[in-house]
């Protein structure tokens, strides 16, 4: 991984989202914008950033299903999904509740927290690139020949995705309500148990440097204990030649 070109990329990003995010908010805060534009301004700017990310960044053939590039895509996704409820609901700050405890206007709220969520999500993806390095590639579920234990997880993570489509749009499921809230936190578990399983498929860099290690002492004490038959083969040799 070129860390250069990493933190070259990260830096664009940054510079993409404060210049929009600095507009908006002298707009914004002059009352030339309405609060509507506004965080319609800030999920475009978002998802502008994190593509000029991903788009510059090397993944190599994980481009769409390592975890960096899946956040970043996932990101994009979110803030387009933001953007567009916005345009036709508005922002909807006189819903929230009036009993909520602030000390500034929701508006300002919402830039401090999208400012946040953005540049941490950015330099998020930037260590786990820089952590992982060449390993891109092998961190990947679709790189890998499914075993039976991962397919299962697969089967429940594709019937808790269900499960959640059908509560997201007011199906509760009768009787079967409970079973729907269940296989959706199976679905979440089945995350984790995926990624180990992707894991335990290839040795670690621990676990190769541990057997290299291993191999070196291994080797060592054989040369050592030659060494010492040699020693004492010799001694011996010398010692009926003095005997002699």
């Amino acid at each position: 991984v070129n860390r250069q070109k990493t933190l070259k990329n990260l830096i664009i990003a940054i510079c993409i989202y404060t210049a929009g995010f600095l507009l908006l908010g002298v707009l914004s805060f002059s009352n030339l914008i309405d609060e509507q534009i506004a965080l319609i301004g800030l999920h475009l700017i978002a998802a502008l950033s994190f593509y000029s990310y991903w788009k510059h960044e090397s993944w190599g053939s994980a481009k769409y299903d390592c975890l960096g590039a899946a956040l970043l895509l996932l990101s994009i996704g979110f803030r387009l999904l933001n953007a567009t409820d916005t345009i036709f609901y508005g922002s909807r700050f006189d819903d929230w509740p009036t009993s909520l405890l602030v000390n500034s206007s929701l508006i300002n709220l919402h830039f401090k927290g999208e400012a946040i969520t953005v540049l941490g999500l950015l330099i998020l993806v930037t260590c786990w690139k820089l952590t992982v390095r060449d390993k891109i590639e092998h961190l990947t579920f679709l790189q890998i020949k499914p075993t039976g234990r991962t397919k299962q997880f697969i089967a429940l993570y594709v019937l808790g995705l269900l499960a959640s489509i059908l509560l997201s749009q007011g199906i509760s499921g009768g009787p079967f309500a409970q079973l729907f809230i269940t296989l959706r936190m199976i679905a979440t578990a089945s995350i984790y148990m995926l990624a180990q399983s992707n894991v335990k498929n290839k040795p670690s860099t621990a676990y190769k440097l541990l057997r290299s290690t291993k191999r070196k002492i291994a080797r060592w004490s054989s040369l050592q204990y030659l060494n010492t038959k040699l020693s004492r083969y010799l001694a011996d040799q010398k010692f009926q030649r003095y005997e002699k």
